[in-house]
């Protein structure tokens, strides 16, 4: 049988084997990209559980200011979350990273918070007495005082969704009214 001049014994299968290699491009192509996209919705996951956590800290940080407006006379003996001031060594860890973080040594937060895996923490050190005076202009209230302010250390501690994504938030907070 001949077909517009060349005779079907003439052909090798060239476009199968071409045929074949498209298919195997194609294939490899859509895994890399299924990979990819299984990538990119891990990422958008992690990316959502740290902003829960965030979220979360930063409502803690702002519970421990007003704690700390409302504390009268605290032991800041360590219990409780309430630290004084520490031995500023080169060689010491700072507090917020030597606590366990699950125990008395941090106060929880009394609200509730959706979406974390623990409830929020926080402490509170009290650091040294700053050396300037509290004027109206640098003090919290904007009431002028001649007393030393006193500055303290807020930490916050929250997990996200899940105990591996956790965030830790610090302030510090000048009180010009002790």
């Amino acid at each position: 049988m001949v077909r517009y001049g060349k005779s079907i014994q003439n052909e090798k299968g060239s476009v199968l084997i071409v045929g074949m290699l498209l298919m195997l491009v194609m294939a490899i192509m859509g895994i890399a990209s299924m990979q990819s996209t299984g990538l990119q919705e891990k990422m958008a996951g992690n990316q959502g559980s740290r902003e829960v956590a965030f979220q979360a800290a930063e409502i803690v940080l702002r519970e421990g200011e007003r704690d700390l407006d409302s504390l009268v006379n605290p032991d800041w003996d360590g219990t409780d979350g309430l630290y004084d001031e520490w031995d500023t060594d080169v060689t010491d860890v700072p507090i917020w990273e030597s606590i366990n973080w699950d125990d008395t040594d941090s106060r929880v937060f009394a609200g509730a918070v959706a979406g974390v895996a623990a409830a929020p923490r926080y402490i509170i050190e009290r650091l040294v007495r700053d050396s300037a005076e509290c004027t109206g202009n640098d003090s919290i209230e904007s009431n002028p005082l001649t007393s030393k302010p006193a500055v303290y250390r807020i930490t916050s501690r929250a997990t996200g969704r899940t105990n591996s994504t956790v965030v830790i938030l610090q302030t510090t907070f000048k009180d010009c009214g002790v």
